[in-house]
């Protein structure tokens, strides 16, 4: 499935691999200001990263955005947080939940549309 920042196309970011080196002191500040930026537009932050097919707000501009979700969109506050202020522990323990209910937020929707489907009179074939 096609991320957010897919369908946007925007340039990916590494967050595991940036959340793996920032501990060690190897991250430039260069990219370290590129991850704080990144980490506050729903876009290009974790959760831009899950696919497309999660609900989401419309933005003022008509694009969809934030996620519909409310624990999700909590944990990508408390991400920007984290990594605003560089506590990269909190931010790889957000990174694994927020990837982690974003799995199950997209079971949940296909879930959702497969039912939809069959109620319409589709046959619907899993894979």
């Amino acid at each position: 499935m096609i991320s957010l920042r897919e369908k946007l196309k925007l340039a990916p970011f590494d967050w595991e691999g940036f959340l793996a080196r920032a501990p060690l002191g190897e991250v430039k500040q260069t990219e370290f200001e590129r991850a704080r930026k990144y980490a506050e537009d729903w876009s290009r932050c974790p959760v831009g990263n899950l696919p497309d097919i999660l609900p989401r707000e419309i933005g003022l501009n008509g694009k969809r955005r934030e996620p519909t979700d409310c624990k999700l969109y909590e944990l990508g506050i408390e991400f920007s947080w984290a990594i605003k202020t560089g506590k990269w522990t909190e931010a790889k323990k957000l990174l694994k939940q927020i990837n982690k209910l974003g799995d199950a937020l997209v079971d949940t929707e296909i879930a959702r549309m497969i039912t939809s489907l069959k109620e319409i009179g589709y046959e619907v074939v899993a894979p």
